[in-house]
């Protein structure tokens, strides 16, 4: 693609098939990158021709006929040199316009091409490199990036390209994928993970050869180690890499490996980080992690500042299982376009670890909100949001996505492409691209990137997404659906490092209980029966994990016993105890209120007898002096009693005098009612013969 685009005349453009593109799809995209010249007539821009790469041609799935109807469509293209329009059913015709498909050979989820179709290229195959070209390439890589240590450090590079590569072609031979491991696909991409690893190398952390091979074991463990399933694989991996570093190495200086056994399914503890000291993101050094308790404490303050920062309630308890996990996560999430593919029973705590690792790695981290309307409409604008963030913004984001959150097998597909290149097709309308794209243009002219150019710019904006965005996918071991989606969407598979979750061992189901009860009965307190609790509730998971695999057995039917069932239960005791516990001290209190109360009145009763018994002779005398008085006042009221007689005999008198009175003035005023018209009309009378002779006087004068 490169050399095309160099020549000038030609422009390129890129479609990633995936199980479930159809022919739909295909023509969108396909019209997408052509441009109309006449009524029917489309192909690319004046003077240019198109050289479109399909990618992973061979995957959509065949529909009941065995007919695949992308296929069928890029082969109309081939015979006819056009393509029907789907609303008019008008003929278009496309010209200037060569497919390159590219495809791995059938199997595992890939299709094979209808010779209707490949009749149509020019079959090129790729043998796998060899061993040779190989150990040439990687070691070019390593002699240059060692150019500025040490020379007893630079010369090692041939050594460690070695083994590398011998790990790589053995594992490649000896661990095939099968349907209960299904992930077991290594590739190229893992022999280079482990070198883009060591390149990770400081020459302050790294003085000689010891932490020189340190470094790469712990780079080879990560890559391989992490995704085995079981205990053999596991032990065939650790023997491997035992007799690898016996024969490329220097044994003596390995001294780590003398006190591992060798029928040891699990390595020896080896971390390497860059977070532990406490210093800004640029300056932060890759190193060997020694101090265990110095880590625990880094992801003790880690997730209380989360929880501090988020607003959350994120509880994690630091067992070594986890601490190996976080670690694992967040030296994926620093790496260049680092990418995560979880895998274990749910319960297990994938989502809390990941969080904290990009807290750790200082990134943001987002996950969708599920609702009951949420659709692949919703689930592309919250992508294109994210791609905003990642490209124009230029934000170290962690995109965290769990199957539980998969409400339509599309959401996988857009996922699968933002593995493989990072474009997912049509997810921009054409007014919010050029935004996008405009302003990302002065980070493109500062490195020097053709602004005028529009498909440059686009792919200098995806550079800038696949270098921010981190994508961490968690899924489930349990049923078929792990297995289908490897084999439908590859990319999750080739374009992640893969983290495959135990069961808790022994020491961790332990330690879960232990601290879950020592919170509970508090820390200083009860610690013989802290400890058989935690033995029982150790004892009773496993009792009920072998009798559900007995069960499974004997009936053929599906049942889990999950890590979040044990949380689950010891969630469950110690809410049940702590309820308990505060009943009965209530009760406790309240009992003790009632015999306080009890004792205060007993002693407030035997103070009143004293102060009774003090008090008799004056009760004596009070009670005299109150009985001559009460003498005194019977006879008073005595006497008082005969002078109200004689005063109610005198009120009677005065009564009866008053009604007499009261009838004599009734009387003189009816009579001066009856009187006083006869008086009103002598006045009247008397005031007319007044004014008369007033009149007549006035007349003389």
């Amino acid at each position: 693609m490169q050399y095309l685009t160099s020549k000038g005349d030609w422009i390129t453009g890129t479609i990633h098939f995936s199980a479930y593109t159809n022919s739909n799809r295909t023509q969108e995209l396909l019209e997408s990158k052509l441009v109309k010249k006449k009524r029917n007539r489309f192909g690319a821009p004046v003077n240019k021709r198109l050289a479109l790469f399909i990618d992973d041609v061979n995957m959509p799935i065949p529909e009941i006929y065995g007919a695949q109807p992308p296929i069928e469509l890029l082969r109309q293209l081939l015979d006819s040199g056009g393509i029907y329009d789907r609303d008019k059913l008008d003929w278009k015709d496309i010209e200037n316009v060569i497919l390159c498909t590219i495809c791995a050979p059938p199997g595992g989820g890939r299709n094979l091409l209808t010779p209707r179709f490949t009749r149509h290229l020019s079959v090129i195959f790729m043998p796998i490199m060899s061993e040779n070209s190989l150990r040439t390439i990687f070691t070019s890589i390593l002699d240059g990036f060692f150019e500025e240590f040490p020379p007893n450090i630079a010369d090692s590079s041939s050594e460690i390209v070695q083994a590398s590569v011998e790990i790589y072609l053995r594992i490649s031979e000896d661990l095939l994928p099968s349907p209960a491991k299904p992930h077991y696909v290594f590739n190229l991409r893992d022999l280079s993970k482990t070198i883009q690893g060591v390149l990770q190398a400081n020459f302050i952390t790294i003085p000689d050869k010891t932490h020189l091979y340190r470094l790469w074991y712990h780079e080879t463990l990560r890559v391989y180690h992490d995704r085995l399933v079981c205990q053999k694989d596991r032990s065939y991996f650790f023997n491997l890499l035992q007799d690898v570093c016996m024969r490329y190495f220097n044994t003596t200086v390995l001294d780590f490996f003398k006190s591992t056994d060798k029928n040891s399914s699990r390595p020896p503890v080896l971390l390497f980080g860059d977070f532990v000291n406490p210093v800004s993101k640029d300056r932060r050094i890759y190193e060997e992690i020694i101090d265990i308790d110095k880590l625990k404490a880094t992801l003790v303050e880690n997730l209380t500042d989360f929880n501090k920062v988020y607003n959350k309630n994120m509880h994690i308890i630091f067992f070594m299982d986890a601490i190996e996990h976080i670690t694992r996560i967040a030296r994926i999430l620093r790496s260049e376009r680092g990418n995560a593919l979880l895998v274990g029973v749910n319960g297990m705590g994938k989502q809390s670890l990941t969080k904290l690792s990009s807290h750790l790695n200082n990134f943001k981290c987002f996950q969708i909100e599920l609702t009951k309307s949420y659709n692949h409409t919703t689930f592309r604008e919250d992508l294109v949001s994210l791609y905003l963030n990642t490209g124009v913004k230029f934000e170290d984001t962690t995109f965290l996505f769990s199957d539980n959150q998969i409400v339509q097998e599309e959401f996988l597909e857009d996922i699968n492409n933002i593995l493989s290149s990072g474009e997912v097709p049509d997810l921009f309308k054409h007014d919010d691209l050029e935004k996008a794209i405009a302003a990302c243009r002065p980070a493109a002219l500062s490195l020097g990137v053709d602004s005028q150019n529009q498909e440059a710019m686009f792919r200098f904006f995806i550079q800038r997404v696949r270098s921010k965005l981190h994508l961490v996918v968690s899924m489930s071991s349990i049923g078929n659906a792990f297995r289908r989606r490897c084999r439908l969407f590859p990319s999750l598979v080739y374009n992640s490092t893969i983290d495959w979750f135990d069961d808790w061992p022994t020491e961790a189901l332990l330690s879960v209980a232990h601290q879950s009860l020592d919170e509970a009965f508090g820390r200083s307190e009860n610690q013989d029966l802290v400890d058989s609790l935690t033995n029982m509730c150790h004892n009773m998971h496993l009792t009920i994990s072998r009798a559900t695999e007995k069960f499974c057995r004997q009936t053929a039917r599906g049942c889990y016993v999950t890590l979040r069932s044990y949380l689950e239960f010891l969630k469950l005791y110690v809410t049940m105890r702590g309820s308990q516990t505060d009943k009965i001290k209530n009760d406790s209190d309240r009992i003790s209120n009632g015999l306080r109360k009890l004792y205060e009145t007993f002693d407030m009763v035997g103070d009143m007898k004293t102060k009774l018994k003090s008090m008799a002779p004056a009760l004596l005398e009070k009670n005299e002096a109150t009985s001559k008085l009460m003498e005194g006042l019977t006879r008073e009221k005595a006497s008082v009693d005969k002078v109200r007689q004689i005063v109610l005999v005198e009120e009677i008198a005065a009564k009866m005098k008053a009604s007499a009175a009261q009838e004599i003035s009734e009387d003189a005023q009816r009579d001066l009612t009856l009187a006083m018209p006869a008086m009103e009309a002598a006045q009247s009378r008397i005031r007319v013969t007044q004014q008369k002779r007033c009149k007549r006087a006035s007349d003389v004068e």
